[in-house]
């Protein structure tokens, strides 16, 4: 017999983490707030509380092989499946105020896990199945022919399904000018040759982006009663995702306990953490992660 079920609920009960806020962190020097920073997370959490998550294309999107084929070309929201204690290293790179929510809102809006890929161009039959049938839709002419208006519809629903795919790791970069390079290679000492350890295991390089856990919803048509137009544009939202304080938003992280008093005062937050009608949201702050 199998284990019962209730031995995973906290694997089902964990939330979901949505961060903000990297543009403000590149305006901290060495990651120190000021009221102002402050006041300006609270002002990105009043905006979320307003309006929802922001929806948009990547300025930077994922892409497979040279991205000519596959690539995220609609708007997307992220969440990431880490635990608060160890989402502590992913808040340097994507922001410091957190928003926690239910696996269930985000499958109820077509979300789901990201697949990881490893996308190289031997031994990796699952991105080369990928490519293949993106080429086929982009260029066969033969089933243009055959499908007719089909077609299109095809198209749409394989592109869609493309977005949950990401490379497993950052591809290495390679010099600008081999030249330059030679010019600066300085003759070192060769160093003494370890006798190498038999027993000792690789595990491989660094899994970069898998460390992210990342789960995503994808902008679809057949969605669009789940989101509101945003203004688009100048790195702003095509569209906001909106979410029930309490309900659907379970918990709110911000930088420090300081931004956390200032937030916790305001009436503008107030009435949408703690309403009458609905559970509490709980309002921590990153110096409370690890402390009980």
């Amino acid at each position: 017999m199998g284990a019962p079920m209730s031995r995973y609920n906290s694997i089902h009960r964990q939330q979901l983490f949505h961060w903000i806020g990297s543009h403000l962190d590149e305006e901290s020097g060495r990651g120190r707030l000021t009221d102002d920073l402050r006041e300006e997370y609270i002002g990105c959490l009043r905006n979320a509380l307003d309006n929802g998550l922001w929806v948009k294309t990547p300025r930077d999107p994922d892409f497979l092989g040279k991205g000519d084929l596959i690539k995220v070309r609609r708007p997307i929201t992220c969440f990431t499946e880490w635990t608060l204690g160890q989402s502590l290293p992913h808040t340097t790179r994507y922001g410091r105020l957190g928003l926690g929510f239910p696996k269930k809102f985000v499958l109820a809006r077509g979300g789901q896990p990201v697949t990881y890929v490893r996308d190289s161009t031997r031994q990796d039959p699952y991105t080369a199945a990928l490519l293949a049938l993106a080429r086929v839709f982009q260029d066969d002419a033969a089933l243009a022919a055959a499908l007719g208006r089909r077609l299109a519809g095809l198209r749409d629903h394989f592109d869609y399904l493309t977005h949950f795919n990401k490379k497993i790791k950052k591809v290495a970069k390679r010099a600008a000018d081999s030249g330059s390079r030679a010019k600066k290679t300085v003759t070192a000492k060769p160093a003494a040759k370890k006798a190498p350890d038999v027993c000792a295991r690789s595990f491989g390089g660094t899994l970069h982006y898998l460390e992210e856990r990342e789960w995503r919803i994808v902008y679809a048509k057949s969605l669009e009663g789940f989101f509101r137009p945003g203004p688009g544009g100048d790195g702003k939202p095509e569209y906001y995702l909106p979410f029930e304080a309490g309900r659907e938003l379970f918990t709110v992280v911000l930088p420090d306990n300081r931004t956390v008093n200032i937030a916790a005062q305001q009436k503008s937050i107030q009435k949408y953490l703690f309403r009458k009608d609905a559970p509490h949201v709980t309002l921590l702050s990153l110096q409370d992660i690890g402390t009980f």
